[in-house]
């Protein structure tokens, strides 16, 4: 089965990430006109660009900067195909210890750009055949996670968001999604000690930790036209017990 998305305007926020980058290059090799977000890492972002693809330096834990940023791609560009909701920041903690400002920022970044972004495109969206909106979620939004309060707190949100935005915008023809990727190796996870990694590959049936490539060619796939009559759901891209 061949995959493209030919001609298709997909925006990927966190583009400069792990994942993101994955996520981008995907995007780009399958023909797509890629749009990203980043936040710091400038090189990324320009090595991403020489590539084709279009980024905007936004702060996605700051309303004016989320606005601006939509303001910017209403201007630029005349619809939209698809979103994929990457972003993410993991500031970890246990409740007792975790500060209302890193959680509030947890909840901005993670769920609350999504609404901000995913309403103030709407319209863009609305004017595809078959836009698509695909969260990055996790596994811990399930089932909580000791010592991932607010990360956990947010991605359960975001959960049912997507469910929800599934139902209030099917009838425009939008469909709206959510995978859970697994442990992928990030910005996020790196800095994590080596015997968590080695925990993830223990509760791993197969003795593995997701390789982010992968996760973006299923993305693709989900993107693509070959999927049109699928929404509100959580695909988990795993080999790890939910």
């Amino acid at each position: 089965m061949q995959v493209t998305l030919q001609d298709k305007i997909i925006l990927i926020t966190g583009g400069t990430g792990g994942l993101g980058q994955a996520l981008v290059r995907t995007f780009i090799r399958e023909k797509a006109s890629v749009l990203f977000t980043f936040h710091s890492h400038n090189d990324r972002a320009v090595e991403l660009e020489k590539l084709g693809a279009r980024g905007f330096q936004a702060d996605l834990s700051d309303r004016k900067s989320v606005n601006a940023f939509v303001d910017s791609v209403t201007k630029a560009e005349r619809h939209l195909d698809g979103i994929i909701h990457n972003a993410g920041v993991s500031l970890d903690h246990t409740i007792a210890n975790a500060t209302e400002e890193e959680f509030d920022k947890s909840i901005e970044v993670n769920l609350t750009s999504v609404f901000r972004i995913s309403r103030g495109l709407l319209p863009l969206l609305e004017k595809s055949k078959h836009a698509k909106i695909l969260n990055v979620t996790s596994r811990v939004g399930l089932r909580g996670n000791f010592g991932q309060t607010a990360y956990s707190a947010s991605k359960a949100g975001l959960i049912a968001l997507t469910k929800t935005m599934a139902a209030e915008w099917g009838e425009k023809g939008i469909s709206v999604n959510a995978i859970t990727p697994g442990y992928v190796m990030s910005d996020m996870t790196r800095i994590l000690p080596e015997e968590i990694h080695e925990k993830m590959k223990k509760e791993s049936y197969l003795g593995v930790i997701s390789e982010a490539k992968e996760v973006a060619d299923f993305s693709a796939f989900l993107m693509s036209d070959q999927v049109t009559r699928v929404s509100g759901q959580i695909f988990h891209y795993d080999s790890r017990r939910i």
